[in-house]
């Protein structure tokens, strides 16, 4: 081993991973476009869940196929699968729920409850700041 030799790392930014972050980068639009009224967005997201379904084998098969394993793909494609995993059911259950569930109106808030909030979080920070 010479002075002028070093030994040659891994680019962890490889097609495989591009295509692993290109999945996490999808995943808000495949929970957005089902909750649309209109069926070309439903279908859209069908289309669009098919085409990150399909990276989601190519980009491990080329990654294990060409060497190109790295530690940041260890750990970016589970993130990712599990991402598009409940970015699906989130919809799937939104869509489906009865009316009456009360899952559904958790995340609604009417306004009075939303200043009342605010204002709870003002005192709180102010009693914090004065401790």
């Amino acid at each position: 081993m010479g002075a002028g030799f070093r030994p040659r790392r891994r680019a962890s930014v490889n097609l495989p991973n591009w295509l692993t972050v290109g999945r996490i980068a999808f995943t808000p639009l495949l929970v957005w476009l089902p909750l649309q009224e209109d069926p070309g967005y439903r279908l859209a997201a069908f289309v669009l869940y098919l085409a990150v379904a399909v990276t989601d084998y190519y980009d491990g098969m080329l990654a294990r196929s060409r060497g190109l394993v790295t530690d940041l793909g260890k750990l970016l494609d589970p993130l990712a699968d599990k991402l598009l995993l409940v970015g699906t059911f989130v919809p799937m259950f939104w869509l489906q729920a009865p009316v009456s569930d009360p899952m559904l109106h958790a995340f609604e808030r009417s306004e009075e409850h939303t200043s009342e909030l605010q204002s709870h979080s003002f005192i709180s920070y102010a009693v914090f700041c004065l401790k």
